[in-house]
């Protein structure tokens, strides 16, 4: 007999950002769980009254694609109803200190952020920062940023401790930045709001 359904169709592969963004952040996560350690986190609700849910979005939403013209960032999801925008994006990093091999690291850090937005205050949190070795001849990665002193998984059997440390305050720097720029941007009325 012959089939008559729809023909097989073939697979197409995976774009490799988006394989980089799934499958190595949820493997690390679950890395991490294994081994007890708690993943650098920064989060905050931030209220802005008489400011509405739906002004909120529609800043955040405009602040997003923004950033994603002008920065290595990609809006990956909103919803107006659940007040809800995920962007994926990476901070540059580049080492002050040396590290074992002689070698300064370098490499972007990505990470993820997720606004979270209600009538008159909004929430935001970066979570999954992972650092990834840049430059050809220096592609050594300290991985998935955790809180402790244990790395979680880096490309190095030797980790630099100083680097460690230096590349996690990095982290930190990098979204202070971030969350500066937005919050002047929910504070800040968009040109659909604005009287012209």
């Amino acid at each position: 007999m012959h089939n008559l359904g729809t023909p097989n169709k073939i697979p197409t592969p995976m774009n490799p950002t988006i394989r980089r963004y799934l499958f190595v952040p949820i493997f690390l996560f679950l890395l991490a769980l294994t081994f007890g350690q708690e993943l650098i986190q920064v989060s905050q609700v931030v209220e802005v009254s008489s400011i509405s849910k739906d002004a909120l979005f529609e800043r955040s939403h405009a602040w997003a694609i923004d950033l994603c013209i002008s920065k290595e960032f990609e809006l990956q999801q909103t919803d107006k109803e659940l007040g809800y925008c995920y962007v994926t994006g990476s901070i540059h990093y580049e080492a002050n200190v040396i590290a074992n091999n002689n070698q300064r690291i370098s490499g972007p850090i990505y990470f993820k952020l997720k606004i979270y937005i209600r009538e008159g205050r909004f929430k935001y949190v970066f979570y999954d920062f992972f650092h990834e070795g840049g430059d050809i001849g220096n592609e050594l990665s300290y991985g998935l940023l955790c809180e402790g002193d244990e790395l979680i998984n880096p490309s190095m059997k030797r980790p630099n401790m100083e680097v460690w440390v230096n590349i996690k305050h990095a982290a930190r720097s990098g979204a202070r930045e971030i969350i500066d720029e937005l919050t002047l941007a929910m504070l800040s009325p968009t040109e659909f709001e604005k009287d012209w």
